[in-house]
């Protein structure tokens, strides 16, 4: 369900992916790089690191922010330039995972620009961030509540205090450096309890599917974080939020048209409905409308809407931690039932689809806290495993097509060569890749400076610009293709000579040449595609070359 695009790959390329699309040397940073990859920058935020990176496909470092706190834990390129990202500060008070406070702006020359604390006895941000198209950025926020606040709401079992979640809009003043919440939305204000008619928001809760069970939650979980929202994100078409629920398992899609006051009731905005749940999705038995057996997905993050525009509202993307019971993690796409004019199905009824329109996922992909995915214009996915600091892009083949692994630590950074079984605490929250086309990105020094890791040597642009000159020419590489021994030879004296394979490592090298000759042992390479550069008197020569058995 994908949207797919053709893109047209010479035979040499396809026959090179196949033989060798790993990079034999490197463990970490960059081990996976095609032609195939789309082209753009990647911005992460380690988690357990306080410097934020912008690198190309090639794993070169273009833009590195500092900050003096560690990640809490969203960042993104705003299309200014600027970037955006949420810091972690300590809170003793508000003890939930993913814990925020602080939302900082930085310029391209590392500069604060603005900031914004949200931290104290009473709330705190977390996770994630949504800069939306007025330059407003939504936030998500615990709020505590008190033992007694809990009861009189209408859990009468409560055993103490548990954190209620807040959505709010925060208007920038960049020049005073202030802020002002102009909008907010509170899931204390759509309960639904039927254990006691005594107490606030009394009824019956399978009818009442718009509104959230306030003595609903997986025994699994730590009962004070009751609802753990993890991802918030805007269709400005809609004017709709979707959000997810870690320990509903659902996400939920409210109206943003309301006003503050109409985010309170169950009346006014667009929809009608105030600030009551429009749709929701994944987990029916939150709402007393299912089985263990109609559960889609456990743990979810970073739901989002991916059609082609966001006009129709019809399709989300959503991160699926625990998928068939946790024996894997999954990337999931599905069909919204939503109406033209924004509404959805009817909220008595366990709301649709009853299953995915797409999936994906493979062997070893598994992360039990945070990730995310994106889906970028050519129709490839862009996935984060949170636990494991790898990201990878698939095709629409749903091939590996490119493979990052983060290789910043709480430790600090490590090696090039480091085995990543042996690398821990590289965890990043999600990831965004942003095209070359961006608008934040325009008038802006992208200039490659190195990779992150130490240690690494490679050129994984050196297909780039090959300058395919006849053999006849200047210069005959022969046999090609070639098994056992490579003659390099030039009507020019040879200063030195160079063999990359497809990623761009180099996999033979001879410098002092200083001759018209030069014969070279590849019998021990790997059958494949590779690149051989001479440096010649005059000028440095490309061409391609075939290795086989």
């Amino acid at each position: 369900m994908r949207k797919l695009s053709t893109i047209f790959i010479p035979t040499l390329i396809i026959v090179c992916l196949v033989c060798s699309q790993g990079l034999s040397q490197n463990t970490i940073g960059l081990t996976i790089q095609s032609e195939e990859a789309t082209p753009g920058y990647t911005l992460f935020a380690p988690m357990q690191s306080t410097q934020t990176y912008l690198i190309d496909n090639c794993g070169y470092k273009i833009m590195e922010w500092s900050s003096d706190v560690q990640a809490g834990t969203a960042a993104y390129l705003m299309p200014d330039g600027n970037l955006v990202r949420a810091g972690r500060l300590p809170n003793d008070k508000i003890l939930i995972s993913g814990k925020g406070g602080l939302i900082e702006i930085k310029d391209w020359n590392d500069e604060l620009v603005w900031s914004y604390t949200l931290s104290d006895s009473i709330f705190c941000m977390h996770h994630d961030l949504e800069v939306m198209p007025n330059g407003n950025i939504l936030a998500i926020a615990s709020e505590y509540m008190s033992e007694e606040q809990v009861l009189l709401a209408g859990r009468p079992t409560a055993e103490g205090e548990v954190y209620n979640e807040i959505i709010i809009e925060i208007e920038p003043n960049y020049t005073t450096g202030e802020a002002t919440i102009v909008w907010q939305w509170s899931a204390w204000d759509h309960l639904v309890q039927e254990v006691d008619s005594t107490l606030a928001n009394f009824g019956d809760v399978a009818s009442s599917a718009s509104r959230i069970d306030i003595n609903y939650y997986n025994t699994a979980q730590i009962q004070r974080d009751w609802i753990h929202i993890n991802s918030v994100a805007y269709n400005s078409s809609l004017d709709q939020i979707v959000i997810t629920s870690r320990n509903f398992e659902e996400l939920w899609i409210i109206d943003h048209s309301t006003t503050t006051a109409e985010a309170t009731t169950s009346e006014g905005g667009l929809y009608g409905k105030g600030g009551d749940i429009l749709y929701r999705w994944g987990n029916p038995i939150a709402y007393k409308q299912g089985t263990t057996d109609d559960r889609k997905i456990q743990r979810p993050h970073d739901a989002q809407w991916v059609s082609a525009t966001d006009t129709e509202g019809d399709r989300i993307l959503i991160f699926n931690n625990e998928y068939q019971n946790g024996s894997a993690s999954a990337v999931h796409i599905i069909e919204v039932p939503i109406d033209a004019d924004g509404t959805y199905t009817d909220d008595n009824a366990p709301y649709g689809p009853i299953d995915y329109a797409y999936t994906y996922t493979e062997e070893g992909m598994y992360s039990f806290f945070a990730s995310g995915a994106e889906l970028l214009d050519n129709g490839h996915l862009l996935i984060c495993d949170a636990d494991s600091g790898r990201f990878i892009e698939v095709d629409e083949d749903d091939e590996v097509i490119w493979e990052y692994i983060n290789p910043v630590t709480l430790s600090g950074t490590v090696d090039q060569g480091t085995d990543p079984a042996n690398v821990s605490n590289n965890a990043v929250f999600k990831i965004e890749r942003y095209s070359e086309t961006y608008e934040g990105l325009q008038d802006r020094d992208l200039t490659a400076i190195e990779p992150i890791e130490p240690l690494s040597e490679y050129d994984c642009m050196i297909l780039s610009d090959i300058e395919d000159v006849p053999s006849s020419d200047i210069v005959q590489v022969y046999p090609n293709p070639v098994s056992n021994m490579l003659i390099l030879s030039s009507v020019q004296n040879i200063e030195s000579y160079t063999i990359y394979n497809i990623q761009g490592q180099i996999v033979r090298h001879q410098a002092d040449v200083d001759a018209n000759y030069a014969a070279v042992e590849v019998d021990q390479l790997e059958p494949g595609s590779y690149i051989v550069q001479l440096s010649l008197a005059s000028q440095i020569v490309k061409q391609e070359l075939i290795i086989i058995q």
